[in-house]
């Protein structure tokens, strides 16, 4: 049989997703102090959306937190905020960005004390819906 995928990498420094599905963890275990850790979920091919879905949460409330971004397919332009995350309540939102082949970014943050089981996020890079067909033409008097 085929083996299973490998564990997603935990939390620590920066890593890049390109596989059409995937999954983020900030674990095995609690996330440390002073922590910053970023996941960059980049589309292989352009104009694919991004779909980000949480499983888990666990966060200090109010010290610690995940913030998700887009940004520009081209490199150029400033992130934008898409949402900052704090707490145990898993988010019931599906976060995505566009079909213009933008990345999406998550990040970590967490203070100098006091750390939680932080998060599970299972993420998808689908294509754009196809073009409708034409209409036909209107019907000659």
């Amino acid at each position: 049989p085929p083996s299973p995928p490998p564990p997603p990498p935990p939390c620590g420094g920066s890593m890049t997703l390109n596989a059409e599905s995937g999954m983020l963890t900030s674990g095995p275990g609690n996330y440390l102090d002073d922590a910053l850790c970023t996941w960059t979920i980049t589309p292989s091919d352009g104009a694919h959306s991004i779909h980000l879905q949480f499983t888990t949460f666990d966060m200090e409330n109010n010290y610690d937190y995940v913030r998700i971004f887009s940004k520009p397919a081209d490199g150029n332009g400033n992130r934008q905020l898409i949402a900052t995350l704090t707490g145990s309540t898993i988010p019931t939102t599906i976060y995505s960005v566009n079909e213009l082949g933008d990345s999406m970014v998550v990040e970590l943050t967490s203070d100098t004390s006091v750390t939680g089981a932080g998060f599970d996020a299972n993420y998808e890079i689908r294509p754009p819906p196809p073009s409708p067909p034409p209409s036909p033409p209107p019907p000659s008097p």
